[in-house]
C-alpha cells in the first residue's frame, strides 16, 4: 500500500514538474533538479531534436590579426614609354684658341719679264769753235740721218718638208704649196624615244682657203683607228697630221664622248657646205672633199632615211651621240 502510494506521489510530482500545471504554485517547484528524477524515467522523457532556432545577430568585429609574413617578390613590370625629349641646351661659346705659330717664309716668286727699253736721249749740241793757229779742236758728231725707204719684198720661200711644218701663204687668204692647217670639231645628238630622226654635223672650217680647184681626199678615222698612225694620216687626235692632198679627220674619246656610249646614232659620211654627201660605209676609207673652204662630218640616228620627209619614222629608242675630234689638211 505504501509503495503504490509512493509511486503515485512521484508520478503526480513529475506531472506537476513537467507541465507546470496550475496546481503548482508559480514560485514553488517540487523538482528542482534532474537528479531528483529516476534515470529510467528521465531517459523515457527525452524527446526529438527541435527545429533550429533563429540566427542570432552578428557579433562585434574581432580584433585585427597579426601582420602576416612578407609575400614573394613580384615579376619585373613592363617598361614604360619613353618620355619626351628635353629642350636643347645652349652652352656658352668657348674661348678663342691661341694664335698659331708663324708659318715658314714662302718661296720667292718668279722674276717678272724685263721691261721695254727706254727711248734714246736727245743729241747734245755742237761745241764752240776753238781758238788758236790750228782752228781749235774738232766739234762733236752731227745727228744721225733718217732711215732710207723700205726695199722690195723678197720671193716666197719654199714650203717645209712633210710632218707638220708651219703653213705659209701666197697671199692673205690662200694656203701655199704643201702648207698645213689644223683644228678641232664636234657633233651632238640627243633625242628621246618617239622623236623624229636627227642628224648633226661637225664643222671643219679652213682658216685659209685651198688653192683654186683643189679637192683633198678626206679620210675619217674612228676612235680606235685614231690611235694607230698610218699613211696618209700619220698623226693622232692630240697632234693631227696629213700627207699632201689629204684631209685627215681624227676621232677622240673621253667621259661622255666614247663611241661605246653612243646609242642609236653613228657616223654617216662627209658632207660639203652645199649639202652634197660623200658617204662611205667602211670607216677609214676615202672620198673627195667638195669645197675649198672646208667640209662637214655627218652623223645620223639609226633608221634615218634621206628620201623621206622628216628623215623617216619616229625613233623607237633614245638616241645619244657626243662626238669630238681634230683634223688636219695639207695642200699638194
Amino acid at each position: 500500500m505504501s509503495r503504490r502510494l509512493n509511486f503515485a506521489t512521484a508520478t503526480v510530482a513529475l506531472f506537476f514538474a513537467i507541465s507546470g500545471g496550475t496546481l503548482a504554485a508559480k514560485k514553488h517547484y517540487l523538482v528542482n533538479s534532474t537528479k531528483q528524477i529516476n534515470p529510467e524515467v528521465l531517459r523515457a522523457l527525452k524527446g526529438n531534436r527541435g527545429p533550429a532556432g533563429v540566427t542570432g545577430k552578428e557579433g562585434p568585429q574581432g580584433k585585427e590579426g597579426k601582420t602576416g609574413p612578407p609575400g614573394p617578390a613580384g615579376g619585373a613590370g613592363v617598361t614604360g614609354a619613353t618620355g619626351p625629349t628635353g629642350p636643347s641646351g645652349s652652352g656658352a661659346t668657348g674661348a678663342t684658341g691661341p694664335t698659331g705659330e708663324k708659318g715658314e717664309k714662302g718661296t720667292t716668286g718668279a722674276t717678272g719679264p724685263t721691261g721695254a727699253a727706254g727711248s734714246n736721249g736727245a743729241n747734245g749740241s755742237n761745241g764752240a769753235n776753238g781758238t788758236g793757229s790750228n782752228g781749235g779742236a774738232n766739234g762733236s758728231n752731227g745727228a744721225n740721218g733718217s732711215n732710207g725707204t723700205t726695199g722690195p719684198t723678197g720671193p716666197t720661200g719654199a714650203g717645209g718638208g712633210g710632218g707638220g711644218a708651219a703653213f705659209g701663204t701666197t697671199g692673205a687668204t690662200e694656203l701655199s704649196k704643201e702648207g698645213i692647217m689644223t683644228g678641232v670639231w664636234h657633233a651632238t645628238i640627243i633625242a628621246p624615244t618617239g622623236f623624229r630622226q636627227v642628224e648633226a654635223e661637225g664643222d671643219i672650217s679652213y682658216p685659209l682657203k685651198l688653192k683654186t680647184g683643189e679637192k683633198p681626199t678626206a679620210v675619217y678615222k674612228n676612235e680606235s683607228q685614231s690611235h694607230e698612225p698610218k699613211a696618209p694620216c700619220e698623226g693622232s687626235v692630240e697632234i693631227p697630221k696629213a700627207n699632201p692632198g689629204t684631209l685627215c679627220i681624227y676621232t677622240g674619246g673621253g667621259f661622255g664622248s666614247k663611241e661605246s656610249e653612243f646609242k642609236n646614232a653613228s657616223f654617216t659620211g662627209i658632207i660639203s657646205p652645199a649639202g652634197e654627201v660623200c658617204a662611205f660605209a667602211p670607216l677609214a676609207t676615202t672620198c673627195k672633199s667638195e669645197s675649198e673652204a672646208g667640209t662637214l662630218v655627218l652623223f645620223r640616228t639609226t633608221g634615218f632615211e634621206e628620201a623621206v620627209e622628216g628623215g623617216g619614222p619616229p625613233l623607237t629608242a633614245d638616241a645619244y651621240l657626243n662626238a669630238i675630234g681634230s683634223w688636219a689638211v695639207r695642200s699638194k
